[in-house]
């Protein structure tokens, strides 16, 4: 029988028991092209039963395979059929739908990593915007060189060593580590071979319940970005577990201490910020006393009472310009959250202006508000379609 391609499986990793006599392979692949045929992933399917007829499927049951094949191979004819008799449908509307279609699907599976344009000359898998800093509390660590944008991509790395995990048991390919649906079995038990991968560059980067970066993996590939505005000096940090807006502060070290042996001092932490949920929707900080409070504008309430009548007209009209534009950029945000909420894909031009108003939002609001959050999120999700770069 022809090969479709898939890896030759050493019948010496299993003993030296010729695959074809054992047959238990060959059943394992056909049980699961049954459960590619029930969630309609019929090329898969194809390939699961010419796997089982290859690796040792035992002749007495061959029939009942050959009927899912058959099976399997109308269900893809007849969707063909129904292709072909879709002519009536307007053609704009369908061109529509599939660029939706595709758009959503690049959206869930971005194809490539970035690529550093300003590699630095002594860590080559960063941008020159970092640097290596050490504390006396914990070592070395990344620090900004100069201001940092927010999606601005700080480090590209690929991964020198991947060892088995069970993290992420049987989703992923054990050679190119992306999500699979139906993986080959590890030879030497019933289990998938599965990754978690070493990248030296990154193993600098400490962690922060409230970070300044976020990472995604393409593969070998890890890259990481910043999810808000980062100033010169700055330490730069990701979060080992779900950050302070996800999991309360408990959890948070009850996962930390025992993996990392690391008791987290960050602000979250320190201040005990609560979940998400918990947050109220903007915390501004007034011009004045530089106090948090919890409405839009330049001055809390008692620094404008005592303020208001000292202030020229010009500046009152400066203050109500600069007031109007964290409303009108609070509320691009609120817009775009919801489309997080949706699972809806982002324009290029979303995000530039996403960006643009983040000048506003991290310049005259502080941490922890419910709006700085979806802001860092919807960081993440253009990344996730490729908008970064």
């Amino acid at each position: 029988m022809q090969s479709l391609g898939f890896p030759r499986i050493d019948p010496a990793m299993y003993g030296g028991v010729a695959l074809e006599k054992c047959g238990a392979l060959g059943k394992g692949f056909a049980n699961r092209s049954a459960v590619m045929l029930d969630i309609g992933e019929y090329e898969k399917c194809l390939e699961d039963i010419n796997l089982a007829l290859e690796y040792g499927y035992p002749e007495e049951l061959r029939p009942k395979l050959e009927a899912r094949r058959l099976k399997c191979q109308e269900i893809q004819r007849q969707k063909v059929s129904n292709c072909s008799h879709r002519n009536f449908v307007n053609k704009n509307l369908e061109s529509s739908i599939l660029k939706e279609c595709l758009t959503k699907m690049k959206f869930f599976q971005a194809q490539k990593p970035p690529v550093i344009k300003d590699p630095n000359p002594c860590i080559p898998a960063c941008s020159s915007a970092v640097k290596v800093s050490y504390w006396p509390n914990k070592g070395r660590g990344f620090v900004a060189t100069r201001d940092i944008k927010p999606g601005e991509v700080l480090g590209v790395e690929r991964s020198f060593a991947v060892v088995v995990s069970q993290e992420l048991l049987v989703t992923h390919c054990s050679t190119c580590t992306r999500p699979c649906v139906n993986p080959l079995p590890c030879p030497g038990c019933s289990q998938i071979l599965e990754v978690v991968e070493l990248y030296p560059a990154k193993s600098l980067i400490n962690h922060s319940c409230s970070p300044v970066m976020s990472s995604k993996r393409f593969g070998r590939e890890s890259f990481w970005y910043a999810v808000r505005p980062v100033a010169a000096g700055e330490e730069l940090t990701i979060s080992y577990v779900p950050d302070f807006s996800i999991q309360p502060k408990q959890e948070r070290r009850g996962n930390l201490v025992p993996v990392y042996n690391i008791v987290c001092s960050c602000q979250a932490c320190e201040e005990s910020w609560p979940t998400l949920p918990h947050l109220p929707e903007i915390m501004c900080l007034c011009m004045n006393c530089k106090e948090p409070f919890s409405n839009v504008g330049m001055y809390c309430q008692e620094c404008w009472g005592r303020l208001r009548e000292e202030l020229d007209i010009m500046k009152a009209f400066e203050l109500r310009i600069m007031s109007d534009k964290v409303k009108s950029a609070l509320d691009f945000l609120r817009r775009m959250a919801n489309k997080l909420v949706q699972v809806e894909p982002i324009s290029k031009q979303e995000f530039r202006h996403l960006c643009q108003m983040s000048e506003f939002i991290f310049k005259y609001s502080t941490f922890p508000s419910q709006a700085l959050i979806s802001f860092m999120k919807l960081m993440d999700i253009c990344a996730e379609q490729e908008l970064l770069w």
